[in-house]
């Protein structure tokens, strides 16, 4: 903030630096989980600037931003990656719902991991350099203001089969996160129909129907599919520290 503007004057996004700020600490938080995350370094860019502003609070205050301010006060720097790896492809998925894809491949071996950000109009600041992160990247991108619609989205995201999944909204619309439904095939939650009507009944049932002396042993199998269904990334290193503390 001592050295750049992070949002545009005339609008509510974050500009190019803004954003950046924003990636960085993102993606130093999902590194945390995964070592092996390629974050992009500020040497990575090409820092140009361009007469190029988000002018959405402007426009409806019904000013012509770009006939009214002087070119000064419109330029913002802009990034771009020097040796870009990826490319992606922009689709309408569901113009009546406003949602839209942005599909990143890279051609860097070095990627492995796969990601999926459900994201607002702030994320659409970063996408194509956070997409030089990953193998394959989907970025789902609801229109202003709609909620996330994950329901509607549940199957493209599974079978993307991602290793990360990001939900990201602004402050300004922090009720989507009140008013989202995450479907039983992304997540087995304990207020879930699959939890309360199938897996603990079942559990129960082969509990009490189980000798005492293995009715530990059953709690602690369930336990770890329990895990597992949400987990499965992290079922191998739980298994090895049960039986080292074991």
């Amino acid at each position: 903030k001592k050295d750049h503007i992070l949002y545009y004057k005339t609008g509510t996004h974050w500009n190019h630096w803004g954003a950046y700020i924003g990636y960085l600490d993102l993606f130093r938080r999902i590194k945390k989980d995964f070592p092996s995350l390629k974050i992009m370094q500020e040497s990575d860019f090409n820092i140009v600037p361009k007469v190029s502003a988000d002018v959405d609070i402007a426009s409806a205050l019904g000013i012509d931003a770009y006939k009214v301010l002087p070119e000064k006060e419109l330029t913002y720097d802009e990034f771009e990656v020097k040796e870009p790896t990826a490319e992606g492809t922009h689709t309408f998925v569901n113009k009546e719902k406003r949602i839209e894809t942005f599909d990143y491949v890279s051609s860097n071996p070095a990627n492995k991991l796969k990601a999926v950000f459900y994201a607002d109009s702030q994320f659409l600041r970063m996408n194509w350099y956070a997409a030089e992160s990953f193998s394959r990247m989907l970025n789902i991108y609801s229109g202003y203001g709609r909620d996330y619609d994950l329901p509607y989205m549940a199957e493209t995201i599974i079978d993307y089969k991602p290793d990360i999944l990001v939900i990201e909204t602004g402050e300004r619309f922090l009720s989507r996160l009140l008013n989202m439904e995450v479907p039983e095939d992304l997540a087995m939650l304990f207020s879930s129909m699959t939890f309360l009507f199938v897996f603990m009944p079942l559990v129960m049932a082969v509990y009490f129907l189980s000798k005492k002396e293995i009715r530990n042993y059953v709690l602690l199998i369930a336990s770890i599919i329990f895990y597992a269904w949400g987990e499965p990334r992290y079922l191998a290193i739980m298994i090895i520290t049960i039986l080292v503390n074991y």
